[in-house]
This record gives structure tokens, sequence and C-alpha cells, in this order.
């Protein structure tokens, strides 16, 4: 199933966390798509980033730092650390 979505999203498919969020959407929504119509959707999901870093899916972010191993137990101070490091870099341009 992985390559039949890598060659219908002509190999940008990821097993990661739009994926997963994408795949919950349609779930919730009763909505059983084709392979062909999730790989349109994850396509179009990738280029939007599906909210993540919007706040529309903090969980991804939460998710991305846990498969690196960079989600310990104060995982929300250092996800501001770094959002105030990031606001202090882009306010200096």
């Amino acid at each position: 199933m992985i390559n039949l979505f890598k060659k219908l999203t002509d190999g940008d498919f990821k097993n990661g966390a739009i994926a997963r969020i994408l795949a919950r959407e349609f779930w919730t929504s009763g909505k059983a798509p084709t392979f062909a119509e999730f790989a349109k959707a994850l396509v179009i999901a990738n280029k939007k980033g599906l909210g993540v870093g919007e706040g529309k899916q903090p969980e991804a972010a939460w998710l991305t730092d846990r498969a690196r191993n960079k989600a310990g137990t104060d995982w929300k101070a250092t996800r501001k650390r770094k959002a105030k490091e990031v606001l202090e870099v882009l306010s200096s341009v």
C-alpha cells in the first residue's frame, strides 16, 4: 500500500503525521476515499501543510518531536523556547 501511495503521489508519500491526520479526517467525516482520492488529498494537504504549525493540528509537532526523540517531559516549555528564539531572529531581520 505504501508503494502504491508513493506511485500515486510521484514519490512524495510519507507515512507521517499529515497522512495520519488526513486519514482521521476522512474517517471522522464518514468518507471512504479510493486510494487515488486519498493520494490526491494528501498531495494537497502536503502543499498546504494541513494546518500544521498554524495551531490547527498541534499534535503533529509533538508527534514529529516524539519520532525524533525530542519530546521530553517538558515538551511544551521546549516548544515555547524554540518559538521565542525564532521570533527573536525574525524581528531582527
